[in-house]
């Protein structure tokens, strides 16, 4: 099926995908904003600088993630030695919660970090206004990376293939995702009999082929998700709540920062 709303992809997620930096990759990535906002403080990137990744997840901010992730101590330390938690995006407004409070830990300002760090056991944390940009931003970035890999790895084996001609689309543009996009859904149909909209019986092939339609849709989707503030609110956000987070609406809710509640451990 096609625009199956139960489509998912799963991805890993390391400590070397969220390493903040004040210096922005040379890309021509975009902030997901409807309006031009000033995001204060170290976004975070993807960074393979062994001592970038130390200095930024000190032993603070890595007890920080061990807590409010509930992880093992092994589990802590394959994450220190490289390797990854599994997570995946879904075709809906939701965020995997494991990822999403990863996400959080990792964009954490350092300014707030020993305010979230020296918090009583059981009080909730406020997600402030700007770190909700930063990691609004992160995750925007985060799916991108994932979309263009994806999208490239296909052309690449497609590009191999004989069955197919050379009026593939070049997908290092977000245009070219789309025509990507347009690309495969033709094919799948086209190699297929079609029962009812959007479902199909197919081939080899055409599966195949649908399998990664499915895929980078979903990819697509939640990067759009990102950069529609009334969806951010009725899904990051919330979600953010739902998970035990406080999510901060004005300047007087960040100021009470230090205010703390109890509030139940992550459900994560």
């Amino acid at each position: 099926q096609l625009h199956n709303p139960a489509d998912d992809i799963p991805f890993g997620w390391s400590l070397h995908d969220a390493v903040g930096s004040e210096l922005p990759p040379d890309d021509d990535y975009q902030d997901p904003f409807e309006q031009v906002v000033e995001v204060v403080g170290e976004s975070c990137y993807e960074s393979f600088d062994s001592t970038k990744v130390a200095q930024w997840w000190s032993p603070e901010r890595l007890q920080l993630l061990q807590s409010e992730l509930n992880l093992s101590d092994d589990i802590m330390e394959m994450l220190k030695n490289g390797k990854k938690l599994i997570g995946s995006a879904r075709n809906d407004d939701c965020f995997d919660p494991i990822f999403l409070a990863a996400s959080t830990v990792a964009t954490l300002p350092k300014a707030d970090l020993e305010a979230w760090s020296s918090a009583p056991e059981g009080s909730f944390h406020v997600v402030s206004r700007n770190h909700q940009l930063l990691l609004r931003t992160y995750l925007a970035r985060f799916f991108l990376g994932k979309l263009r890999k994806l999208s490239q790895n296909l052309l690449d084996g497609l590009q191999s293939s004989s069955r197919f001609d050379d009026s593939l689309p070049d997908c290092k543009s977000e245009n070219g995702t789309n025509q990507l996009l347009h690309w495969l859904e033709e094919q799948a149909s086209s190699k297929s009999l079609n029962l009812k909209p959007n479902i199909y019986t197919c081939d080899t092939t055409s599966c195949i082929l649908g399998l990664y339609f499915g895929q980078l849709s979903v990819l697509k989707t939640s990067i759009e998700n990102l950069r529609r503030d009334e969806v951010v609110a009725n899904g990051m956000l919330q979600q953010l709540t739902t998970i035990g987070y406080s999510v901060a609406e004005s300047c007087a809710q960040e100021e009470a920062t230090n205010n703390l509640k109890a509030r139940k451990k992550p459900r994560v």
